[in-house]
């Protein structure tokens, strides 16, 4: 939620965090992406997109699954992230980062870091990558606020 939101969790959606972003583990076979999204991000989501509409009460994400072909996503990810440079002049900006999970045949899963560049945005093609895929099924899941 923090991620989709910029809001803390309260209430018994706080007590379930969601697993520790990471790089995706040698041999494990993706065969698709669910992205968790806010609603407002739906309607405004491009390759280019890195603002989204303040949210509104009551929390919904919407869980979007995903298929198709997997490598330059995943090609994307495995990218290493760029080494900040001290005298590099960023701009001062929020870039959203697509909230991702792979999950293989079994339905494992695993919650992929998004390597960046020295300012910390996604690099380039990253977010081509994830718009290649079709979108199978979305479910739209209210959070329990307590």
């Amino acid at each position: 939620l923090v991620a989709l939101t910029l809001a803390e969790p309260s209430g018994e959606g706080a007590k379930r965090p969601a697993p520790e972003v990471g790089s995706v583990p040698p041999g494990f076979d993706a065969v698709r992406v669910v992205e968790c999204r806010a609603p407002e991000m739906i309607l405004s989501m491009s390759p280019t997109s890195t603002v989204a509409a303040t949210p509104a009460a009551p929390v919904v994400v919407v869980e979007v699954v995903l298929i198709g072909d997997l490598r330059p996503l995943l090609v994307a990810l495995a990218r290493q992230t760029d080494p900040i440079s001290k005298d590099l002049a960023c701009p001062a900006m929020f870039e959203f980062k697509p909230q991702i999970y792979l999950v293989d045949g079994q339905g494992r899963t695993v919650r992929p870091q998004w390597p960046v560049d020295a300012c910390g945005f996604l690099h380039d093609g990253a977010l081509a990558a994830l718009a290649g895929l079709t979108e199978i099924r979305s479910i739209e899941r209210v959070v329990d606020e307590g």
